[in-house]
């Protein structure tokens, strides 16, 4: 310990000297720096803030005061401001013009520079003693020491010496180096308060800059700048960048010891009694015993830079009062009342199980809500409706309300994204039903049965799985089979022997291996509709010419019953429509909701198609039949002129030579009475033709035939009128309608 360490004692009929008087009053101050330098840290312990208030003469001009406060130095000297103190401008004289900083267009209108700002402990020497009342010595004679400060500006104050070194021991070094002087493994004082120093005492008093914040300094040419406004230029940031240069002191210590069950942290400069705060519980009437069980009580943000553990705790989250509202939200380490490794779990609760519609929700904050809205992420939910199935609770990505057990939403725009993705080794996707399942287990896979093929399989047996659905990346498709061949091929689960069946191969379209059975075969439970529409069927046959193009000696038409079959016949030289089991009927029917028949039953209808024979092959004519014909309802009636080819044009001609068209032929009037009928197509030869007059007024119609020949025939009609209808009393013939029917050979 050095002098200043010794505790004067004193004893009755001392003498005391000055240097008693010093050591009474070097002890207290050298204690209280080292209580100032080892429980704490040096720096401003409030105050010392710069106000800066309006000034004339220039554009955002200002001047700045130093509020009160207090501060220690790095030797556990106080600063003490006691009343606010005005910055002296002629301070910063010493910055020389700059036209690019601080005349700016318009002339005075510069913006300036931002300037550091320094206080430190300096200290003056007065009452000086009385004249005659000298001491002989050299000493310094002043009877009291003024402690005081004094400002710096600039990066390097004063002689550019921010802090003198320290004196431990013999040793003066830096502050920071106080413990690694003496020992090399020791760690480094970064914050620079050494209460173990030699303080000094004599002389000039060393130099320990105390940083209080920033000012702004327009520079003029040629005459005494002056300060401006420090947020003049909002991108200098300056209000963060005083912040970070001002230092206030700190505490050092291992423990903290609650006085009475709690200790609090809150700012300095707000009301203790603010909403949630101890201050404002407590004299709402919240009981003690209840606070004080939260030990630490940090009232505002916290923020911890490293690891933060939770020993043998929950972290609780509560309303602003501490409560749960019967709600309990915690995040806990689960499993160590077990002796065993492992078997832990992290458990993060969103309620009691009764609360079926609590959240955990993951996701970014979304702007224009308060409090903030986060977007749904991830969604946990405590359960969705009061049945059993409901309040198991579900999950969702990317919606707030999951309609499932787990439901994922992403919208799929091309970026190859999509909403699920599973990756990895032969990724595996795996379901297993319960009992009510029959305890069946499927398998979603990619590559466990080649290169990037896809496939869904059903587990037969512990370790082997059948496959049910493969995609190849070549873009086939099996179902029952794990190595497609065509672009769909299916294989026969059931029955094997029925073989495999692929769509779309190298070789073929539809390819099928026969199978065990020998059997193809299409069948439809319940009845229903196959349609095979704008395409051309063939069988056996690689290119049809038609819509169906069989290629074979019969198509067979069987009911289902087996009581009534037709056979389409090519066997032979013969085509046969055949059935050997029933009648054969040719119809073509019209339903009764439809009307007039509209649909007939044609054969050969045009010149270049064959003849049509019943009961014998036809030789010439369009129809042969050998056998009577037999004609009308009753079937009483035979066909006319079955031993000949007979053909017959029936018409109807009006008085003025007028017919009806398209009836193979036509009329013209050539005179009183007088009509040419022409037919079209002529006759094979002279038809026989018959004609009568048409309702005639009178009994005394006359009506000839003349001239019929294989193309035309002539009619010469009369229609005399009643003598005494006319004016010359005589009888005179009249144009007359008749009508006709001409039989000849085709």
């Amino acid at each position: 310990m050095g002098a200043h360490d010794q505790r004067p004692s004193f004893y009755e009929g001392q003498f005391l000297s000055a240097a008693d008087l010093d050591a009474a009053v070097s002890y207290p101050r050298v204690q209280q720096a080292r209580h100032q330098l080892g429980a704490h840290t040096w720096g401003i312990a409030t105050g010392l803030t710069l106000l800066e208030r309006p000034a004339p003469g220039a554009p955002d001009r200002v001047e700045v005061i130093v509020q009160p406060g207090l501060a220690w130095d790095g030797f556990g000297r106080s600063l003490v401001i006691e009343r606010p103190q005005r910055l002296d401008e002629a301070l910063f004289e010493s910055i020389a013009y700059a036209a690019a900083v601080d005349a700016q267009p318009p002339v005075g209108s510069g913006s300036g520079r931002l300037v550091k700002l320094w206080m430190r402990y300096d200290e003056l020497a007065v009452r000086p003693p009385q004249p005659g009342f000298e001491p002989c010595g050299d000493g310094d004679t002043h009877a009291r020491v003024q402690e005081s400060f004094a400002f710096g500006m600039g990066d390097q104050p004063g002689n550019g010496t921010l802090r003198a070194n320290v004196t431990v021991g013999a040793v003066n070094t830096p502050a920071e180096n106080a413990l690694t002087s003496f020992d090399a493994a020791a760690p480094t004082l970064w914050d620079s308060s050494v209460p173990h120093q030699t303080f000094p005492e004599e002389g000039r008093p060393p130099v320990w800059w105390l940083p209080l914040g920033l000012v702004r300094w327009v520079a003029r040419d040629g005459a005494l700048g002056y300060f401006a406004r420090r947020d003049l230029v909002k991108s200098d940031n300056a209000a963060d960048r005083a912040r970070a240069l001002r230092r206030y002191v700190g505490t050092v210590a291992q423990n903290i010891e609650s006085a009475d069950g709690a200790v609090v942290v809150h700012r300095r400069d707000e009301n203790p009694l603010l909403a949630n705060r101890l201050a404002k519980l407590l004299a709402s009437g919240y009981k003690w015993d209840d606070l004080k069980k939260d030990l630490l009580w940090v009232e505002g943000h916290a923020r911890i830079v490293g690891d933060a553990k939770l020993a043998g705790g929950a972290l609780l989250l509560r309303d602003g009062d501490g409560g749960e509202r019967k709600t309990p939200l915690y995040v806990s380490r689960w499993g160590d009342h077990q002796l065993a490794d492992g078997a832990r779990e992290l458990r993060v609760a969103i309620g009691p199980d009764t609360q079926i519609d609590n959240r955990l929700v993951v996701g970014p904050e979304l702007p224009g809500a308060s409090p903030a809205n986060l977007a749904p992420r991830l969604v946990v939910t405590s359960g969705a409706g009061p049945t059993k199935k409901d309040a198991e609770g579900r999950v969702g990505v990317n919606t707030r309300d999951p309609a499932a057990a787990l439901e994922v939403r992403g919208d799929w725009d091309g970026a190859e994204d999509g909403a699920l993705r599973l990756s990895g080794s032969k990724p595996t996707l795996r379901f297993a039903g319960g009992g009510d399942e029959a305890d069946a287990q499927w398998i979603a896979q990619l590559g466990d049965k080649g290169q990037g093929q896809w496939r869904l399989a059903v587990r037969t047996q512990p370790g082997q799985w059948a496959p049910a659905i493969t995609a190849t990346t070549a873009q086939r498709v099996g179902i029952g089979t794990d190595a497609p061949t065509g672009r769909l091929t299916v294989e026969g689960l059931l029955q094997p022997q029925q073989g495999k069946l692929s769509i779309f191969t190298a070789g073929a379209d539809i390819e099928y291996d026969g199978g065990g059975d020998q059997l193809f075969v299409v069948r439809q439970a319940p009845a229903g509709v196959t349609s095979l529409q704008g395409m051309k069927l063939g069988v056996e046959t690689a290119a049809p010419a038609h819509k169906v193009h069989v290629k074979g000696d019969r198509i067979r038409l069987e009911s289902t019953d087996g009581l009534k079959v037709v056979d389409l016949r090519a066997d032979g030289s013969q085509v046969d429509l055949q059935s050997e089991t029933s009648h054969l009927y040719l119809r073509s029917t019209t339903p009764a909701a439809q009307g007039a028949p509209v649909r007939h039953v044609v054969v050969n209808a045009f010149p270049e198609d064959g003849l049509v024979g019943i009961g014998r092959v036809p030789v010439s004519a369009k129809l042969e039949v050998d056998g009577p014909v037999r004609l009308g309802p009753l079937a009483a009636l035979f066909a006319m002129g079955c031993n000949r080819a007979i053909r017959a044009v029936i018409g109807a001609v009006d008085a003025g030579g007028n017919a009806a068209a398209n009836l193979q032929f036509s009329c013209a009037r050539t005179g009183m009475g007088n009509y040419t009928v022409n037919f079209a197509p002529a006759f094979a030869a002279p038809p026989v033709v018959l004609a009568t007059p048409i309702d005639s007024s009178n009994d005394d119609n006359l009506l000839t035939v003349r001239n019929v020949t294989a193309a035309s025939f002539q009619v010469i009609v009369r229609d005399v009128v009643n003598a005494a209808a006319q004016a010359s009393n005589t009888p005179e013939p009249q144009d007359g309608a008749f009508s006709f029917v001409a039989f000849g050979a085709a």
